[in-house]
């Protein structure tokens, strides 16, 4: 039990959130109106990306993960309080306690062992963040907000390679307006993956050497040696597609017959929405229906419309799958918490 309780102490004072949390830096995060920003940024007002407050919280690396799994260490910590106490207690009516006396004598990660003083110390610590609505609030505005990071991240670039001069862009541009309805069957032989097939143009295969979407680039890549002393190997990988009309089986006629199908439903988009495609370290600006009516599936190459949208989360969902070994009653019991701590 006690190298339990070590443990969580350790994580807890060595909290990157929490001593951030607790000195203030994060304050800039609560003052941030995002319902503004965003309401202004989708009206056009490029500028409000460039709000103090919402750079450092585009810089933080508090996700929503992290803040949970803190929350969830305290607790924990805390229910060993009653036993501790009760071994304090016990030392003091045989008058042997001393709050500098070791808690564990262990040795932990070549520290030295942790005093009683510290534990108490680490229990005062977890209930006043606990108790501290500033911490509900902060759950609540990443709850609902984390995931809009990597979105105006990539809205940021957008911004940023609109005025500068891009071989990339232009060329996709020119062969978006390049007509080739033409649909047969691209064959991709990756050394690496083995060979797939695919129904397309060849217009998706030029699209797909220059962003590496729908389909893998063509590559010639020659194996090398790496690490510090080429401890590792890294094998050839080639990559080589090619375009097939005739000799097609049955189910090769059908996925042609698909496709046509699902070109046909792209030419007619209900707004031609501005958006944009992310192509390495560099964003290319495209609007839906440029795509649609060249018969590129949006989808198929990740294009993102430029506006952005809240997308919030539950406690219960947004850690399913990611933080297993929390419980459900733990997640449930935060939830509640939150709607009782969290409102601003």
């Amino acid at each position: 039990m006690k190298k339990e309780i070590v443990n969580l102490i350790k994580t807890v004072m060595n909290s990157d959130f929490v001593k951030k949390l607790r000195n203030g830096e994060l304050d800039k995060i609560l003052s941030i109106d995002m319902k503004s920003i965003i309401k202004k940024y989708n009206d056009g007002d490029t500028s409000v990306l460039g709000d103090e407050g919402l750079s450092v919280f585009l810089s933080s690396n508090y996700c929503i993960y992290y803040i949970i799994q803190d929350l969830v260490n305290m607790k924990r910590l805390l229910s060993y309080k009653p036993s501790v106490l009760a071994e304090i207690k016990r030392q003091k009516d045989n008058m042997t306690y001393s709050p500098t006396d070791s808690f564990f004598s262990e040795r932990y990660n070549g520290e030295d062992a942790i005093t009683y003083a510290k534990v108490l110390e680490a229990f005062e610590l977890a209930e006043s963040i606990l108790k501290d609505k500033k911490t509900y609030q902060f759950l609540n505005f990443f709850l609902k907000y984390d995931s809009l990071r990597d979105e105006i991240r990539e809205r940021q670039l957008v911004l940023e390679c609109n005025g500068v001069q891009s071989q990339t862009r232009d060329k996709l541009l020119d062969l978006l307006r390049t007509p080739d309805f033409e649909v047969g069957i691209v064959r991709v032989a990756d050394t690496e993956n083995g060979v797939t097939v695919h129904a397309g143009t060849k217009k998706d295969m030029e699209v797909s050497d220059l962003i590496g979407l729908p389909f893998t680039a063509d590559m010639d890549r020659e194996g090398y040696d790496y690490g510090p002393h080429g401890d590792y190997y890294m094998p050839p990988r080639k990559v080589e597609k090619t375009f097939h009309t005739e000799e097609l089986t049955d189910l090769h006629k059908r996925m042609i017959i698909q496709e046509k199908a699902k070109r046909l439903s792209l030419r007619l988009p209900a707004a031609d929405e501005v958006g944009y495609i992310i192509c390495g370290s560099e964003a290319i600006q495209v609007s839906l229906g440029a795509l649609c009516r060249a018969g590129i599936d949006p989808k198929s190459i990740g294009w993102k419309p430029l506006r952005l949208e809240v997308k919030p989360e539950r406690i219960i969902s947004v850690t399913k799958g990611n933080i297993d070994y929390i419980s459900t009653k733990e997640k449930l019991g935060l939830q509640a918490e939150l709607l009782l701590k969290g409102r601003k």
